[in-house]
């Protein structure tokens, strides 16, 4: 928008000021009287001011008309501007009969039209005068015709047979918003037999647009006719270049007139000649040599982005001589697209060039806009032509047109070098008769191009330093030079004949005595692996063949696959994982890298998972990893799991290879593009437990247990009728199979079997009754008791029961059973006299003996005791069948009699005054368990006794709790209660630290309460809530 608002603005300044010096100019036109008059000097000013057709003889301020204006100019011999004052804004003059001839040299400016900002704003109308009668005939030369609307003349809008004229600004074809076709019903400019002539130029102010005409846009004819310029301008659109409005025949047509030029390199000298019912350009007869066409766009819209197609031929040259369509600089590029019929036509043309052009593209070389037949069509002996070039940037692009890129159907020495053709509908360069022309022996053949022999490349592939390498051979005239061009392109064309999207380079060969020779060169380009590459053949002459056939070309990447797997050995029924390493050594990225592997049957595929972008593929054990590119110096990592068939032989190997390949791709190395793993199998046969089974004439159930790989099937059958498989007959993996005997009263004992999971497992049944034995038969254990176990041997399905007759042994294990089995027990410690009980097991009696033991318990384990003595108690717990005898292990302790008995008892005591000034210590036992009797001596000294913690608090429910107390070796201490609600348990008297037990009964008085104990002559406090 910014660049608009800068355009229009431009405009503006530029009409402005050319008004300001008309009328400058005006005023110094006029006499002293204020009138306007014709100058007798060599250059006037005419000013415009009437939109009439009349003419009174006079152009002078009160009344002048175009043709009044005209007429004066001509009659003055200086050079004479005419400029346009006629109100404001747009304004029509439409002619009665045949506005004068322009014979003097005049600048005809309409942009001088008050209101102009860039559109003209001076509409000549024909639509009153007859056919063959022009808006303006130039005569004199050296005349401009600038910025008029010149539309519905039954004959040409201008026609210039002079020279050095300049055409700027005009809309021609056109209404005045340049939006609608109002035609002209011949050619909208003809230049016939001038020389030297503009028409446009390379600002936007200069362009015209010429449109909507009945004949040719511009048609430039005769031998004269030469060192004309067509630039900058729209022909076959609307103003804004985007609208189709073309012409009715061609765009611009060059009839016998030598030099002239369409476009140019300058900025701005490109024309968009698009949209015209005929060719975009046309060139016609041999005298009109030198014709340059460049730097245009033909057959888009002005963004070189859009179709905007001629109806025929984008540029025809027919009979041509030295024509150059293009050129080795972006500037003279021509954009020739969306045609209706052929991009460039070259119809008994000889020596012409067409070089640098986007032929089939957009502007950006890219974007298919093809023409509607072939992209260059070189006919009827045409001869000597160019199409391309060995210099940089002579190559054309031709592409994404409807048939052939380049189609050579008669005449020879036809170059086609260094192009980029590709995605065109046929051969990309095609030598008639349509398709693929196959080489013959010694190439002796005629035809379009003599049918040149293209060369066959026997090999693509890169270098070790990143470039490339071809081979190949050609076989055509013996003894001849020849030059081979080189191509990739990312696909091939369907017929097999290779395109050539991207040129890589060329090299010279000379064919020997049998006309054959061969070639391997090499570059240091780049090319992607998996393109295809072709090549072309031209003789001396300039005869190129058709493309070659296609070949791949080949990264240069050094592949290798390595491979593992594990467990070893790999267990029938389970997992078996291989992993293998795909690595590339370079030096280029490999392209599509695929790597088989192909399980053996002794495993069934189960999954694959790959690093490096490789995708899992295949089908059952064929398994395929496929990989876009395997960069150079990388590696991708693939695991692939199967399982084990649980029929594998046990001790056999699990062989499996996989192998790695890239079709484009040349591998230096394929002596490790395979690696092979070998894994031992393991597929022991099932172990049955028990191996087999012997049962009483009773009959019975028994169970089979059975030890088989995990995964692993497995099925069970009773071989005999009386051996019933009542559950377990399939499993998988480890398993139980129970089995039913009959009973049997036959006179002989029996066997049957059955097969369990492959294995044989025999029943052998008796004739006889059950019968059981133990061992062993009986057990001992000492007072503190203890536990074991007895085994039970019967016939299978024989069963038994085990029971204990006293409290004191308890069967922990096998109570009951069926066939051999085990009874646990256990044996309770004896605090009595010796004992004897029993274990019935089937109709076997188990004996158990146990060793008398007595324990006894005393309570308190310690008291304390003034100076002054006293006497004491304990209590005695023990059996009442145990004996027991109390000893003092000092004198002032007096045991009182009695001093034995059995069972529990309260033992009596005496401890006698201490007159020594040290603590003494002394204990009473009674079996084994001791009483210990404290002390104090006269010379105790001072005792700071503690306690902790000094207070408690309960809840109305009471509690129980202890007080600490903290005091020296010989310090004796009390615990008293001051409450009739708080009772000391233990603790009571104490020589020492010790601590003190105490209770707090329930508070059912509603009201909270506290009291106090003494302690150690310390006072405790204790707090109870309310009920």
């Amino acid at each position: 928008m910014k660049r608009v608002r800068r355009y229009q603005a431009a405009l503006l300044l530029s009409a402005g000021f050319a008004l300001l010096l008309s009328v400058a100019l005006a005023v110094s036109a006029h006499d002293r009287s204020g009138q306007e008059s014709k100058s007798d000097g060599p250059f006037a000013i005419f000013t415009v001011n009437s939109a009439a057709d009349t003419n009174d003889g006079v152009c002078n301020a009160a009344d002048c008309t175009l043709r009044e204006a005209i007429i004066a100019a001509n009659n003055n011999p200086g050079t004479d501007t005419i400029n346009f004052q006629i109100g404001s804004g747009l304004q029509t003059i439409t002619p009665a009969t045949g506005l004068p001839t322009i014979t003097g040299v005049v600048t005809i400016d309409a942009t001088t039209q008050p209101g102009f900002s860039g559109k003209p704003l001076i509409e000549l109308n024909g639509t009153l005068l007859g056919k063959g009668i022009p808006c303006l005939l130039l005569s004199a030369g050296n005349s401009t015709v600038r910025g008029l609307v010149i539309n519905r003349f039954e004959s040409s809008a201008l026609e210039i047979p002079s020279s050095n004229n300049v055409i700027q600004g005009n809309f021609i074809g056109l209404n005045p918003n340049g939006t609608a076709a109002l035609g002209n019903s011949e050619s909208g400019i003809v230049i016939n037999g001038g020389s030297n002539n503009l028409v446009g130029g390379t600002t936007a102010q200069a362009r015209n647009v010429i449109s909507g005409n009945l004949n040719h846009g511009i048609l430039i004819i005769g031998i004269n006719a030469s060192a004309n310029q067509v630039k900058g301008n729209l022909i076959g659109l609307d103003f804004t270049g985007t609208v189709a409005l073309g012409n009715q025949s061609d765009g611009v047509s060059i009839l016998a007139s030598p030099n002239n030029i369409v476009g140019g390199p300058e900025a701005g000298a490109r024309n968009v000649i698009s949209g015209n019912a005929g060719k975009g350009v046309s060139i016609l007869s041999s005298e009109s040599t030198g014709t340059h066409v460049q730097g245009n766009l033909i057959g888009t819209d002005i963004t070189g982005t859009l179709d905007r197609g001629n109806g025929s031929d984008g540029v025809d040259v027919f009979n041509g001589v030295d024509c150059v369509i293009g050129g080795s600089t972006p500037e003279l590029r021509n954009v020739i697209s969306g045609n209706g019929e052929h991009g460039i036509r070259m119809n008994l043309s000889t020596d012409n060039e067409v070089k640098g052009n986007f032929i089939g593209t957009g502007a950006n070389g890219t974007t298919p806009l093809g023409n509607g037949f072939h992209g260059i069509f070189i006919s009827n002996s045409s001869g000597n032509n160019m199409i391309g070039g060995t210099a940089a940037g002579e190559g054309n692009t031709i592409a994404h047109n409807l048939s052939a890129g380049v189609f050579v159907d008669q005449g020879t020495s036809n170059s086609i070098q260094s192009n980029s053709i590709f995605s065109n509908g046929g051969l990309g360069i095609d030598l008639a008769p349509q398709g693929v022309t196959p080489n013959d022996g010694g190439d002796g053949d005629g035809g379009p191009n003599n049918l040149q022999n293209f060369p066959i490349l026997t090999s693509a592939m890169s270098t070790p330093s990143g470039g490339s390498r071809f081979q190949g051979t050609l076989n055509s005239a013996p003894g001849t030079s020849f030059r081979i061009e080189l191509f990739f392109s990312p696909a091939c064309d369907p017929l097999g004949n290779g395109e050539g999207q991207n040129f890589i380079g060329s090299t010279q060969v000379n064919t020997n005595g049998s006309g054959n020779a061969s070639f391997d060169v090499s570059f240091q380009t780049a090319i992607i692996p998996g393109s295809f590459v072709t090549a072309t053949a031209t003789d001396p002459s300039g005869n190129t063949s058709e493309f070659s056939v296609c070949v791949t070309f080949f990264g240069l990447a050094d592949l290798s696959i390595s491979k593992g797997a594990a467990p070893s050995p790999a267990i029938a029924g389970s997992n078996i994982t291989f992993t293998m390493t795909v690595t590339n050594s370079g030096p280029n990225a490999a392209q599509s890298v695929t790597v088989t592997d192909n399980l053996p049957s002794s495993t069934a595929f189960v999954s694959c998972m790959s690093t490096g972008g490789g995708v899992c593929g295949g089908s059952g054990n064929n398994r395929t990893i496929t990989f876009s590119a395997i960069p150079a110096q990388a590696s991708a990592v693939i695991t692939i799991v199967a399982r084990v068939s649980c029929t594998v032989i046990n001790g056999s190997n699990i062989v499996n290879t996989a192998t790695v390949a890239s079709p484009t791709t040349f591998d230096p190395d394929v002596g490790d593009n395979s690696s092979t793993s070998t894994t031992p199998a393991s597929n022991p046969p099932a172990v049955l437990t028990p191996a087999s089974a012997n049962f009483a004439g009773v009959g019975g159930t028994a169970t089979v247990a059975v030890t088989f790989p995990a995964g692993c099937m497995w099925t069970a059958t009773s071989n005999a009728p009386w051996i019933q498989i009542t559950s377990g007959s399939s499993g998988t993996g480890n398993g139980t199979v129970l089995y039913s005997v009959e009973e049997y009263t036959g006179s002989t004992p029996r066997s049957g079997t059955m097969t369990i999971a492959g294995q044989s497992f025999t029943v052998n049944q008796s004739n006889v009754a059950c019968s059981f034995s133990i061992m062993p038969g009986s057990a001992s254990f000492s007072a503190s008791g203890g536990s074991s176990n007895v085994s039970v041997t019967a016939l299978d399905g024989c069963r038994w029961t085990a029971m204990s007759n006293v409290p004191w042994i308890t069967i922990t294990s096998g109570s009951g059973g069926s066939g051999n089995g085990t009874v646990a027990y256990s044996v309770a410690p004896n605090t009595s006299n010796a004992r004897v009980g029993t274990i019935t097991i089937a109709d076997q009696i188990f004996v158990v003996t146990q060793a008398g033991g007595c324990i006894f318990l005393i309570d308190p384990a310690s008291l304390a005791f003034t100076t002054a003595g006293g006497n004491g108690s304990f209590n005695l717990m023990a059996s009442s069948e145990c004996a027991w005898t109390a000893t003092s292990s000092d004198a002032w302790i007096v045991l009182t009699p009695p001093t034995g008995g059995s069972g529990s008892a309260t033992i009596q005591f005496q401890v006698l005054a201490n007159s020594g000034e040290r603590f003494r210590a002394g204990t009473i036992s009674v079996g084994g368990a001791t009483l210990s009797v404290r002390q104090e001596g006269t010379a105790t000294g001072t005792c700071n006794n503690n306690i902790n913690p000094t207070f408690a608090s309960f809840s109305a429910g009471g509690g129980r709790a202890t007080v600490s107390v903290f005091a020296q070796g010989e310090c004796l201490w009390t615990a008293t209660s001051n409450v009739a609600w708080v009772t000391i348990n233990t603790g009571g008297l104490g020589l020492g630290n010790g601590s003190v037990d105490y209770s707090v009964q329930r508070n059912t008085t509603g009201a909270a309460r506290v009291g106090t104990l003494t302690v150690a002559g310390r006072t405790f406090t204790v707090k109870q809530k309310g009920s």
